[in-house]
């Protein structure tokens, strides 16, 4: 009898220890090269939006660069592969991000003509009279209010939105300067263009990736709604000055303050980025995004390659040379009427 009990035991002991080894056991990942390639291709064949829209063979570019892949080369050629492959989508919300670089794709203002010069706005026009509210840079052109905002990461308050609508009242007119604002959060560009809305605003719709077909999205109406701030500008002129290293959230910021009647963009195209980026983590520890959506206007117009200003206004070099930013001259010009 106790030498069954004891064999039981042991059994069972031997059964729990078996169990735990399974529980606590885990797959090594497959961090070869080919793996990873595997893995890049996979997650943008599935996640990536603008496949149809930008007339991509995703597959022929997959036998293409696979065949250049091999296990002794080393990461940062593999890595060169890899975003050359990448480099077909033209998007600069199409990155990996690793220890040692990440990959970019800056064509969407490095062949555009440079129409900003912060130089020009420090010397000649701030002269140190502008003021630092938040991530904004105030500056009253006696009867203009004027903000600059490079970039859409920098944080700002209620308070600060609150201020500056405060002591611009009276003004002509608004101008905001995002030219040279590579983009940030989403979440900014609503909250100041609310500042500028009356009523619940149709702005055009959202295509969201929601399969892994290269055309399955869910589409939805986009709105601004009105903020619950101050506001003063809501029939007043306000101008919004692009050029086309505006990209992302200061891409999606043009879009969204076209649709308001009283708003006229200026400058050049936006720099683009018409897609809310999405991430993984790949096996050997780098990080890839892709674009997993769509925005149009209300016109239907897809914003992936740049918002088009109203009106067209290049820099000249004369102005230039004489600290003039023809711009932001014109956009003073068009609000004094």
């Amino acid at each position: 009898m106790k030498k069954l009990i004891i064999f039981s035991l042991f059994s069972a002991l031997t059964f729990m220890m078996s169990s735990c080894e399974k529980a606590w056991m885990t797959t090594e990942p497959n961090t070869s090269k080919q793996a990873v390639f595997e893995q890049i291709w996979k997650f943008a064949d599935e996640k990536y939006s603008f496949f149809d829209y930008k007339k991509i063979d995703w597959n022929a570019l997959k036998t293409q660069y696979k065949s250049r892949v091999s296990e002794s080369m080393s990461d940062e050629d593999f890595l060169k592969v890899c975003d050359e492959m990448l480099d077909n989508l033209k998007d600069g919300h199409v990155n990996i991000k690793t220890t040692f670089d990440r990959t970019r794709t800056w064509d969407w203002f490095l062949n555009a003509p440079p129409n900003f010069d912060k130089n020009i706005i420090l010397r000649n026009y701030y002269k140190d009279k502008q003021q630092f509210i938040g991530g904004f840079e105030y500056m009253d052109f006696g009867d203009v209010a004027y903000v600059y905002y490079g970039s859409f990461s920098d944080d700002f308050s209620k308070a600060n939105l609150d201020y500056i609508m405060e002591k611009a009242k009276g003004k002509k007119g608004f101008i905001i300067d995002i030219r040279d604002n590579g983009g940030g959060s989403k979440a900014n560009v609503s909250a100041i263009a609310e500042r500028f809305c009356r009523e619940k605003t149709k702005i055009g719709q959202e295509w969201n990736k929601n399969g892994k077909a290269h055309n399955a999205f869910s589409k939805a109406d986009a709105y601004l709604t009105p903020t619950a701030g101050i506001t003063k500008f809501l029939d007043k002129p306000v101008v919004v000055l692009i050029n086309q290293r505006s990209y992302s959230a200061a891409n999606f910021f043009p879009f969204t303050m076209k649709a308001l009647p009283n708003v006229t963009l200026m400058g050049d195209s936006s720099g683009g980025g018409g897609g809310i980026p999405t991430y993984t983590e790949l096996s050997n520890g780098w990080t890839l995004r892709v674009s997993s959506s769509q925005t149009f206007d209300n016109q239907g117009f897809n914003i992936e390659n740049g918002v088009p200003p109203t009106i067209k206004i290049d820099m000249t070099k004369a102005d230039m040379d004489k600290g003039v930013d023809t711009i932001l001259e014109a956009a003073l010009k068009k609000i004094r009427g």
